[in-house]
């Protein structure tokens, strides 16, 4: 029996182990609008993402075949996204957008912050990425510079991104191995007026102009954890991006004298990191945005 057995024991290792070298290998994966479906329409099943404190975010490094485990990051806060909140986008400045939904913003000129403010949403999934479209300011927001005895008020607008192409989050198709991919001349201009009677301006139109560029990459692949979901798929994009700031008052550049005491400079230059995981069948699951110093300024992933 004992010389029986053990041949027994060998031949059941190797049988196992051929089923292991014949299982056919899973195709690298690759994101695409349809991962994006289920998700990101009108009345899709609604989702829900949570922010985390910036201090606790690792920030990915390049790589195939990696684990993360996101579940275990502590929420800070939370907020459920789609389902009945993504409605048809009925805006004719917006005619690419699949689907609306409300939101807030805030403006900042200089060290002054306008109060958050309501604002409807814009964003496009088709077959070449997801993008966000713009904004629509629905109501008036103002701003009070006390130095300049001034008041910037942001009238009720329409604001999409203009110039060669709207703003991609993610591109389509997303794998290793692409190359990356640069996007410049996005443009989004904010329309203002400003009421400093001690400067002669009465009511004087303005604008804010910001012109972007991007290059994206995918940089990482492997199996992610994520709270009440589970284990799945993912790819992690990092797009590098730089914003440069115009002021026109009146029609024609802002004065640096004013500038300056409101504590901007004309064609100044911002840059920052965005990392972004998508997950095969959900779409995005997981943000981080890295400012110039490299220091994690808000995190966020997804949730059950």
């Amino acid at each position: 029996m004992k010389n029986l057995f053990i041949p027994f024991i060998a031949f059941a290792i190797l049988c196992s182990c051929s089923d292991d070298e014949t299982a056919t290998p899973l195709a690298p994966l690759e994101i695409t609008k349809a991962d994006f479906m289920t998700n990101y329409k009108v009345n899709g099943a609604p989702f829900t993402f949570f922010n985390v404190n910036p201090s606790e975010v690792v920030l990915p490094i390049a790589g195939a075949n990696q684990t993360w485990d996101f579940s275990l990051l502590a929420e800070t806060s939370s907020n459920t996204f789609g389902g009945s909140g993504f409605t048809a986008a009925a805006n004719t400045a917006f005619p690419t957008a699949s689907y609306s939904y409300l939101g807030t913003e805030s403006w900042s000129v200089g060290g002054a912050v306008s109060a958050a403010f309501p604002v409807t949403q814009f964003d496009e999934v088709s077959d070449s990425g997801f993008y966000d479209i713009g904004l629509r300011q629905n109501v008036t927001s103002t701003i009070s510079v006390p130095a300049l005895g001034a008041v910037i008020s942001f009238p009720i607008q329409n604001l999409p991104y203009t110039g060669t192409t709207k703003y991609p989050n993610v591109l389509f198709p997303a794998k290793m191995g692409n190359a990356a991919i640069t996007t410049s001349g996005i443009v989004f201009t904010n329309n203002f007026t400003v009421n400093a009677p001690a400067l002669g301006l009465n009511n004087t139109p303005g604008q804010l102009k910001l012109t972007t560029s991007l290059v994206q990459e995918v940089i990482a692949s492997g199996t992610a954890n994520l709270k009440g979901i589970g284990a799945k798929r993912v790819l992690i994009t990092k797009t590098n991006v730089s914003d440069v700031s115009n002021y026109f008052l009146g029609g024609a550049p802002a004065p640096a004298v004013l500038l300056s005491t409101l504590g901007v400079v004309d064609g100044n230059t911002t840059t920052r990191t965005v990392y972004r995981v998508v997950a095969e069948g959900l779409g995005n699951v997981g943000f981080i945005e890295v400012n110039a110093s490299g220091t994690v300024t808000r995190a966020r992933f997804r949730k059950g």
